[in-house]
């Protein structure tokens, strides 16, 4: 899925952004479900802007058009690691459920049906 994010929310009026918008694909469900509502994607709304438009000479920061906000690369980051770690978890549960089935197959107990 596509998500569009705007570099101008991840700055404020004493470190502004460009008004830069990204594209990530990605199939990452915190990621989509952080940024796919375009809730990061500026409409005049955000941190850099002053009455709904963006401070005048931002666009002219090279540096800050050529590179990922920092805040917005910290935030992408920890919602992957979240995602990791909850896939881990899932794979882990789903791996002790089966083993602690085998065992109790294993100890003898027994399952059976009658019509």
């Amino acid at each position: 899925e596509m998500v569009k994010i705007s570099y101008c929310f991840f700055g404020n009026k004493r470190c502004p952004q460009p008004q830069k918008n990204t594209v990530l694909w990605t199939n990452s469900k915190k990621l989509i479900a952080a940024f796919g509502s375009g809730d990061y994607s500026c409409q005049g709304d955000c941190g850099t802007c002053i009455n709904g438009k963006h401070m005048v000479g931002v666009q002219d920061m090279k540096d800050r058009c050529a590179a990922y906000p920092p805040r917005m690369c910290s935030l992408v980051a920890s919602l992957i690691a979240a995602e990791v770690r909850a896939i881990k978890r899932a794979r882990s549960a789903s791996s002790n459920r089966g083993r602690s089935s085998k065992t109790s197959s294993r100890s003898g107990s027994i399952a059976s049906s009658t019509e």
